[in-house]
């Protein structure tokens, strides 16, 4: 609250409680958005001007601060507390002029840390999931072959494989609008409640891949600590619930239109001019945007003018033909439903999935032709817009089935939905595309190199993934060796059985020289090495389970 002190001063008097506050307990100074209430109007505005950011320095009589809550992945995580905390105004970031105006700088802010600190550590963590589970699905074998070849294995190798592509591209293509001096709060909120959510599931899924290897604790598990801490980043900074929910579309669709900020601004304003022209110019865009959806719609995309040729071509017009249907879809929602859009969360959600993966099928695509088109990169290009087309293609089906605007609704939840399912956007990625997106991180050599250059690859002496990539490596140097004594076997040169077991049987035979039976078993050993777990000795593992 807004009060005179005795020496005449305008000050503030705050009280709150806060928690879960990153970087808390050891902040020497905090910046606080609080609701400002002015009873007085002593900051000439109204008797409440709305959310205010302030700035509170660690010592100020009243603060509470250093005390730590205990996160699931360690780091400073602590609550804020105030009783009848006195502050100066001038302590209002921006000055008194700038009460009120809080909600917009938070935005504006945040869109650094949510497009750049928070999607980099997510990508970190699927990257890593990524390069461990790529390989290990090579190293690791079952019923005499690597788990890696099984298709299902194969479909979570390539969903770590097409959509850590996918998420590289997202993130370099936010960063370049930070580089050039944007403040993209709509593109920072996208990325940070999608990617953070991948990062979750892909490491969800590289689990799947190493199964017991990636519950058993100990040093060799370099998976564990990620996928215990997946939910802190989804956390960070609000719930993904609310990013998505509110901020994405609830913002944006109002800020991102050609006309509707224009509409509220001139009844704000009170401007009948002003409101006639935004009025006719929304109509004749609705039309416009009617007409384009519907051509596109019925040539399913080949009206949308393409940039490129070749295999990504049918792409960019299935992400224009969805781009004009949602926003057709935005202007339908703006004006049958209006202000109470807010309070539809779970349909704005859906927007907001829509905009979140056509946003990321771009950066693919842009990634791909900046990178200059490796053919190596397509499997990987076409399993990521399969999936995202699907993904897209499910939240308008969300959309129609949840419109419920008198008339409208009943349009789009009857023939509009059939019409969806008639004419689809994707069907979802189909069994074929696994194997080639999955081999580009099952592979040793330049490509993998190139997808992971990022992630750390540590020396073959660590435990865990350092060992798989020392295995990855030698038994893909060693495969023609073993391919060597298969076709031996088949021709009858040598009996049937594991290939590693009859080295010196191959020697003898001529198969084989000594240098290359010496290179087999010694990816074989490696092999072993990498997929061995931890265990403890009763008391040494009761020892770590009481320290933890």
């Amino acid at each position: 609250m807004a009060f005179k002190d005795e020496d005449g001063a305008i000050k503030l008097r705050l009280n709150f409680r806060k928690l879960y506050i990153t970087l808390a307990p050891i902040a020497d100074i905090v910046s606080l958005a609080v609701q400002l209430h002015d009873p007085d109007r002593l900051l000439g505005r109204d008797e409440r001007p709305g959310i205010t950011v302030v700035l509170l320095e660690r010592g100020t009589p009243g603060f509470e601060i250093g005390r730590h809550h205990e996160p699931i992945a360690p780091f400073p995580n602590g609550p804020l507390a105030g009783k009848d905390v006195v502050a100066p105004a001038s302590n209002i970031i921006g000055g008194v002029e700038q009460a009120g105006k809080g909600w917009r700088m938070l935005m504006e802010t945040l869109s650094g840390g949510r497009a750049i600190s928070i999607p980099a550590g997510a990508i970190g963590a699927a990257q890593h999931a990524a390069a461990l589970a790529g390989p290990y699905s090579m190293v690791r074998e079952q019923f005499g072959i690597p788990i890696g070849l099984m298709e299902g294995v194969q479909a979570k190798v390539a969903k770590l494989a097409a959509l850590n592509y996918a998420l590289e591209a997202g993130r370099t293509f936010g960063c370049a609008a930070i580089d050039r001096g944007q403040r993209p709060p709509v593109i920072s909120a996208i990325m940070k409640y999608r990617f953070t959510d991948l990062a979750r599931q892909l490491v969800i899924e590289a689990m799947d891949v190493l199964a017991g290897a990636g519950i058993m604790r100990g040093p060799r598990n370099r998976l564990a600590e990620s996928y215990i801490g997946a939910p802190v980043a989804v956390t960070v900074e609000g719930a993904n619930i609310l990013t998505r929910t509110l901020i994405v579309f609830g913002q944006g669709a109002v800020r991102c239109h050609p006309y509707a900020l224009r509409l509220l601004d001139a009844v704000a304003g009170e401007d009948p001019v002003a409101f006639r022209a935004g009025l006719l110019g929304w109509g004749k865009h609705f039309l416009v945007t009617f007409g384009r959806a519907s051509v596109r719609a019925m040539s399913r995309g080949w009206s949308v003018s393409v940039p490129v040729r070749g295999p990504t071509a049918v792409y960019y017009r299935r992400l224009g033909w969805a781009a004009s249907r949602f926003a057709l879809l935005t202007d339908l929602a703006l004006l049958g439903i209006g202000g109470r859009l807010k309070a539809r969360g779970n349909l704005a959600g859906r927007y907001a999935d829509v905009l979140s993966w056509l946003y990321l099928g771009t950066a693919t695509l842009r990634r791909f032709e900046a990178e200059g088109c490796r053919a190596e990169d397509l499997p990987l290009v076409r399993w990521a817009l399969e999936y995202m087309l699907e993904q897209v293609q499910q939240a308008f089906e969300g959309i129609y089935a949840n419109f419920d605007v008198p008339i409208l609704g009943v349009l789009l939840r009857g023939p509009g939905r059939w019409w969806l399912r008639v004419n689809p956007l994707g069907l979802g990625v189909t069994d074929r595309l696994h194997a080639p997106a999955a081999r580009t991180i099952q592979r040793p050599g330049e490509q993998f190199q190139r997808l992971m250059r990022y992630v750390h690859l540590p020396p073959a002496q660590q435990p865990g993934l350092g060992c798989v990539l020392h295995a990855f490596a030698l038994l893909a140097e060693a495969a023609p060796l073993r391919q060597r004594i298969v076709q031996a076997q088949k021709a009858g040169k040598l009996p049937r059985g594991n290939p590693t077991g009859q080295v010196s049987q191959a020697v003898a035979a001529g198969i084989l020289t000594r240098e290359e039976a010496d290179r087999l078993t010694a990816a074989e050993e490696a092999r072993l090495a990498a997929i061995e777990v931890d265990d403890f000795a009763p008391e040494e593992y009761a020892r770590r389970t009481a320290a933890e």
